[in-house]
């Protein structure tokens, strides 16, 4: 029988963010380079919107790109948002747009936040600019710019790369899931096969790296619940795995300082990504083992299972 868990620690964790000003909630927001996203700039024509990346490993090459945007009062919620990419050498844009593309709103579960979800394509290294416009309810439109940092590669496992055979810890290896996972109420079909068995095993997975209970933002808790929720609909054909970002979960205690990182998040690169601590990835990977998706922070239940659909027809 499973031992009773700690309260779900990611939900105080949310709940505390609520109040907080919205400029500082964004799950992972970075400028590009790892770090802590600045105050973007605002337009000329002096709208409350306000923007903060989501996604802060980007290359060259097309990739998902998330974005929260928000006024002092709210979150904002449309529907679509249009996005124009420029250029931007030396802080100066390079007109006309590279590209025109439509940010669909997702909604998160626990709490009224959502962010927007793109594709966009890069074709040089260095600075680019969004200019990310929404139609307010008064029908004007609201722009808002925020400034990106391109890198010519990615220092995490990629889509069109093959996934490492990574060994995480199963339950074979352990007396207690308390050893695997942080999580409130952990699933252990989640934790029965390593990363090396389901990119072998001629099947799709999808994989999670993330740590409920320590996560430096409210997004692995929720990650993991909705990993467990497609598992229940998918696992007769595709694997599902979560690996906790800490090797030794059952040590730490609340304190971080006795965490040590697992090999895997080393093995697949997101460890070298600047400034990370512990932040959630999800990756799919086809029959062949080769990664078709990624999401770095939050990635509703509806993005992962477009992707595993994708992989899965």
């Amino acid at each position: 029988m499973l031992k009773m868990r700690k309260p779900r620690l990611w939900l105080p964790l949310l709940a505390a963010l609520m109040v907080l000003s919205l400029a500082t909630i964004a799950c992972g927001a970075t400028d590009g380079t790892g770090t802590p996203a600045t105050q973007p700039v605002v337009s000329e024509d002096g709208n409350d919107l306000q923007a903060l990346l989501a996604t802060g490993v980007l290359r060259t090459g097309t990739q998902r790109v998330a974005f929260v945007l928000h006024s002092s009062k709210a979150l904002i919620e449309v529907k679509e948002a249009t996005v124009s990419s420029y250029y931007a050498p030396n802080g100066n844009v390079v007109e006309p747009p590279f590209a025109v593309t439509q940010a669909t709103y997702y909604q998160w579960p626990y709490g009224t936040r959502g962010n927007y979800v793109t594709e966009l394509r890069f074709d040089k290294v260095g600075s680019w600019m969004l200019d990310i416009e929404v139609v307010g309810e008064d029908g004007a439109n609201n722009h808002v710019f925020l400034p990106l940092t391109v890198a010519e590669t990615s220092p995490v496992v990629d889509i069109g790369q093959a996934a490492p055979h990574s060994r995480n810890k199963t339950l074979l290896d352990v007396d207690d899931i308390q050893q695997l996972t942080t999580a409130w109420a952990p699933d252990p079909e989640l934790y029965l096969n390593t990363i090396e068995r389901a990119v072998t095993s001629q099947a799709p997975a999808l994989i999670v790296f993330a740590s409920p209970a320590y996560c430096t933002s409210p997004t692995c808790g929720p990650e993991v619940e909705t990993l467990q929720g497609l598992k229940e609909q998918y696992k007769e054909v595709a694997f599902f795995i979560h690996v906790e970002v800490y090797d030794n979960p059952d040590e730490i205690g609340g304190d971080l300082n006795n965490g040590r990182i697992t090999p895997v998040v080393d093995e697949w690169g997101i460890s070298d990504v600047p400034h990370w601590k512990n932040e959630s990835w999800a990756f799919i990977t086809d029959r062949d083992g080769i990664v078709t998706a990624r999401f770095e922070g939050y990635a509703t239940a509806q993005e992962l299972e477009e992707a595993l659909l994708a992989v899965l027809q």
